[in-house]
């Protein structure tokens, strides 16, 4: 399905409930949402409007509380649950070891 935002918004009401690994879901503007998961795994969603797509950044809390960015994509067409799966996917990714992206 091709994202707009109100689908956006709908979808981030649908998340935290459905999926339990989600510790925190904080929308901090009309467009941006910042979402924490077990495991100091931090997810953060922006609604790109001319470009209409979603901006999604994950990180990884380390030592003195730096962040460290392990993924970030750029998502055209999703589904609930395939967001739900990417997101998810982003606590895998760090538990299982990763590489950061900056590096």
């Amino acid at each position: 399905m091709s994202l707009a935002l109100s689908d956006l918004q709908y979808v981030m009401q649908q998340l935290g409930p459905t999926t339990p690994e989600i510790v925190t879901i904080v929308q901090e503007d009309q467009c941006s949402w910042y979402i924490e998961l077990d495991g100091s795994v931090f997810v953060q969603l922006s609604w790109q409007a001319s470009a209409q797509r979603l901006s999604m950044n994950c990180s990884v809390s380390g030592r003195g509380d730096k962040m460290t960015l392990i993924d970030d994509d750029e998502i055209a067409e999703e589904s609930l649950e395939g967001l739900r799966q990417r997101i998810v996917a982003c606590q895998a990714l760090a538990m299982t070891g990763y590489r950061s992206v900056s590096d």
